[in-house]
């Protein structure tokens, strides 16, 4: 692509009457200018990407970024990139011809062909026709392609090892005080047991589009985990789900059911089923907002005192950063109320919550991950045996690296620790788990 592009190109800027001013990030600028002449692409986006604050207004430096992210692999960077070129001057051809490659090579047709139908017409030279047209064929052979249904999916394993496999508490005494206090052991099922652990997973996708801006979308997951030293305790999650997205402009609809299940051995501990909606919209090249609602039946099939509904609704806002490492940052905050289905008052319990998440590239193949949440629960009523009402606060921090050796391969070392802090004692624990997960994707 490197020699159709020098030609389209130079006939662009020769018709458009432009011509490279000395951009403010001055030797930078012309080296990577240099490099990208070159066909050395990495090494120019390796020097463009660091500074690409300081040169946020200027309309060339960000197209050789653009140019650069492109071919070293960094369309979403690209097309942030080149976005700020077409800003700055909208009528700057080889930045809009660029912006339809990204566009290309991130899936978006619709955007790809756009920008090339708006290059074309302009009335470019012959030979850059030429190359445009062969662009928008090979966008519409992608999008003859996609037109029909797309099934993707992944296998994952894990091994490492979980200080508290069932979540209970990590006392084996506790005092009741309906008992003034006495002292009463709790056995081994109501308290933390530690054990190292294999585990197996698997998931599939489908879409497929029913008009132009309306699809249908599904998808399903299941994952098993084997405990070693409690070879009885064989926790099973399944999940799946089905819905619509539709697109309007910017903005991006969701509505669709969804059903999960846990499972001790052949044992059905837990079964939730509902309803969720959101609402999603990229507000600018770095930032992108989600609204989310849902609705569950929770129901516990061995105490069936204990089903509750769930009301949720939330939001998220993301953030893309330049600079070294290109760091992305999430919030989300979210209220809840799960009243319960029977006449047991300590059951139900309103919640608040939030989680911090984010990631920043160490190098092409290897990024730090991290996330960090908390939850604030009370329940109704007061608990008969220890003559309060229940609250808790919830902590839990995730830290990992995620290594990608390989094409739709990733290989993920991480801690996991939980801080339930509550003010009823056999619902306080702490959890560490240390793992590591070998996933690979499929198209």
């Amino acid at each position: 692509m490197a020699p159709i592009r020098a030609v389209m190109v130079a006939a662009l800027l020769a018709a458009s009457g432009a011509c490279f001013a000395q951009p403010v990030a001055g030797t930078a600028i012309d080296e990577a200018r240099a490099l990208i002449g070159r066909g050395e692409f990495a090494r120019a986006y390796a020097l463009l990407e660091p500074r690409s604050e300081t040169f946020a207004m200027d309309r060339e430096a960000n197209y050789l970024l653009g140019v650069a992210a492109l071919d070293s692999g960094h369309p979403g960077v690209a097309q942030m990139a080149l976005e700020r070129a077409l800003i700055i001057d909208p009528q700057f051809l080889p930045a809009r011809a660029e912006l339809g490659r990204a566009y290309l090579q991130l899936g978006d047709l619709d955007g790809a062909r756009r920008e090339f139908d708006a290059v074309r017409a302009a009335n470019p030279p012959e030979e850059v026709r030429r190359t445009l047209d062969r662009m928008i064929a090979q966008t519409d052979a992608a999008a003859a392609l996609s037109s029909g249904l797309k099934i993707s999916g992944y296998l994952s394993a894990e091994a490492g090892h979980d200080s508290n496999i069932n979540a209970a508490t990590n006392s084996t005494v506790v005092n009741l005080p309906i008992f003034a206090n006495l002292p009463f052991t709790l056995g081994p099922l109501f308290t933390a047991q530690r054990s190292p652990f294999v585990g197996l997973g698997g998931g599939i996708a489908l879409s497929a589009p029913v008009s132009e801006r309306f699809g249908w979308f599904a998808a399903g997951d299941i994952k098993l985990r084997e405990n070693f030293q409690q070879e009885s305790f064989k926790p099973l999650t399944m999940s799946a789900l089905t819905g619509f997205q539709f697109a309007a402009g910017q903005d991006r609809y969701t509505l669709g059911i969804n059903f999960s299940g846990y499972r001790i051995g052949s044992l059905e501990l837990d079964r939730r089923k509902g309803v969720f909606a959101s609402w999603m919209r990229d507000v600018s090249a770095r930032d992108r907002i989600t609204v989310f609602g849902q609705y569950l039946e929770n129901t516990f099939p061995q105490d069936k005192a204990q089903n509750t509904q769930t009301y949720l609704v939330g939001g998220t806002w993301q953030h893309a950063y330049a600079g070294v490492g290109a760091p992305t940052i999430g919030v989300t905050l979210f209220a809840a109320n799960e009243p319960q289905r029977n006449t047991d008052e300590t059951v139900g319990k309103k919640y608040v919550g939030g989680r911090l998440s984010g990631q920043v590239r160490l190098r092409d193949d290897l990024r730090l991950v991290s996330a960090l949440s908390h939850v604030y629960s009370r329940y109704g009523g007061v608990s008969a045996f220890f003559l309060t009402k229940r609250v808790e606060k919830r902590y839990d921090l995730d830290v990992g690296l995620a290594w990608s050796p390989a094409r739709a391969w990733t290989v993920t070392p991480q801690l996991i620790y939980t801080r339930n802090d509550s003010s009823i004692a056999v619902s306080d624990f702490n959890r560490v788990q240390v793992l590591v997960t070998a996933r690979r994707d499929f198209e």
